[in-house]
């Protein structure tokens, strides 16, 4: 049985393009300052080829009738959608998140926790949705600001993961749960308090330049997709913090 799925087909087209591109990139080069711009792109494009290969695998994936099945009912737990699988409102929301994992984003969303932090505490504990260095330790921090809305997540992710494989989808709980890493939350939180970049980079430690500006720019992409679930769930307030951090 053919089954075409156009979304799949634009997801390989782009990548063979970043391939295409990354193979003009001298791949014995020696990164020198000079050449630091490039060697930044050349990791930025492996990103985005991952995120894309990901992509590929998940909407391949999708196209069997049984993941389809599952993830209905997850949906269904989770109340994104109803018995007949109209998308609810949580469902809708959902669909405007594709920066970071859209059940667990959309959870802690409708969770109520943004509505009890600031907006320099909204960023850091969304930084730890976009933040994936599987090199990471994933230390928690001190700081009661963050660790306690950081722990809400962990919370959130473990009910997800829980439902999921509930549901029969494929799974290792505490590698999803652990996917959710806290370890840039601090220089966030001291980048939206005015730090300097020099000073931001000084305090991450073992963590690239590089890592951090895409960490960031991800960030940013995640901030203006949830102004826009704000928007759609009609939660102007909380849309403006979004917007500000």
């Amino acid at each position: 049985m053919e089954i075409e799925d156009h979304q799949l087909d634009e997801l390989l087209d782009a990548q063979a393009k970043i391939n295409r591109e990354l193979e003009k990139i001298n791949a014995k080069a020696q990164i020198t300052e000079a050449q630091q711009s490039q060697y930044e792109r050349k990791q930025e494009l492996r990103d985005t080829i991952k995120v894309l290969e990901d992509a590929v695998k998940k909407s391949s994936e999708m196209i069997m009738k049984t993941d389809l099945v599952n993830m209905k009912r997850v949906m269904r737990r989770l109340e994104m959608c109803d018995k007949n699988d109209v998308p609810s409102l949580k469902g809708k929301v959902a669909s405007r998140i594709s920066a970071a994992d859209e059940l667990v984003t959309t959870e802690l969303l409708f969770s109520g926790i943004f509505q009890d932090i600031d907006c320099y505490q909204i960023a850091s504990l969304c930084s730890c949705l976009v933040y994936t260095d599987a090199k990471s330790e994933g230390k928690i921090t001190k700081d009661d600001k963050l660790a306690q809305p950081f722990l809400k997540l962990q919370q959130i992710a473990d009910k997800v993961a829980t439902i999921m494989i509930e549901s029969k989808i494929p799974l290792e709980k505490e590698d999803y749960v652990k996917k959710f890493n806290p370890d840039i939350m601090e220089i966030v939180f001291k980048w939206c308090h005015g730090a300097k970049f020099k000073d931001v980079c000084e305090a991450a430690h073992d963590i690239f330049e590089g890592t951090i500006i895409r960490s960031f720019r991800r960030l940013d992409e995640l901030l203006q997709q949830m102004a826009e679930a704000c928007k759609v769930i009609g939660n102007s307030e909380l849309k403006a913090k979004f917007e500000e951090a």
